[in-house]
């Protein structure tokens, strides 16, 4: 191009490169903002957790917790409905550890958390709440692998719970992969196919066996000539 001339602005890529920006821009200001709203939700449950308004003091705690929604629910809005603050204390029950928290929540959303509560094993939380992290499921696909019991179906969960938990923090800290626990889960997939089959090939036999005893005992075979044949 000869000095002096000045190209013809590229419109369209202009636009895709001011699109990406303002897209990636948006991205990270929501992952700000869900994680934000992920601590406060158990920042709050853990606060109202000290009053201990739970347990024997369950009718009192009802009367206290009643009165702060509706103060909170006047000051900010929707989102510390009575039902809430009850899912804000036992997610600080189910997590305890801050510094986890905050790592979730740079990937799981309350959305995330709340399929979570259900899970009663806590060995089981943690393992589908790092995996949820890794992998960056969306809700709907995070429901479906706890749907599936991906937990149950690796051979992890059938380890003692010192080597399960070994392994969570080895996955949580990076020195396990998912590509290892898929793996996992595909070794037990085949190690069940085949458990299968060997207790239909057992039933079979045993119904063989029971065919021929229920025959015996009816007269359909005779066996007096085979106690003959080996008393001979």
């Amino acid at each position: 191009m000869a000095p002096g001339i000045v190209a013809d602005v590229d419109e369209a890529r202009l636009l895709a490169d001011l699109r990406d920006l303002i897209k990636a821009a948006r991205q990270r200001v929501a992952t700000v903002a869900n994680s934000t709203h992920t601590l406060l939700c158990w920042h709050v449950g853990r606060r109202l957790l000290r009053e201990n308004l739970l347990g024997g003091r369950a009718a009192y705690g009802k009367r206290i917790l009643a009165t702060v929604s509706q103060e909170l629910t006047a000051e900010y809005g929707e989102g510390f409905t009575l039902r809430s603050l009850y899912r804000f204390i036992q997610f600080s029950q189910l997590f305890p550890d801050e510094g986890i928290v905050s790592t979730l929540s740079t990937q799981l959303s309350w959305s995330h958390f709340m399929e979570i509560f259900p899970i009663r094993d806590p060995l089981a939380r943690d393992f589908y709440a790092e995996m949820c992290r890794i992998e960056r499921w969306d809700v709907r696909t995070f429901r479906q692998k706890i749907g599936g019991m991906l937990y149950e179906r690796t051979a992890l969960s059938k380890n003692t719970k010192a080597v399960i938990s070994s392994e969570i923090a080895n996955l949580r800290d990076g020195r396990m992969t998912p590509d290892v626990v898929f793996r996992v889960v595909e070794k037990g997939q085949e190690f069940d196919a085949l458990t299968a089959e060997a207790q239909r090939a057992i039933d079979l036999l045993q119904e063989r066996r029971t065919a021929l005893i229920s025959a015996a005992v009816t007269g359909k075979i005779d066996v007096r000539g085979l106690a003959e044949s080996e008393a001979a």
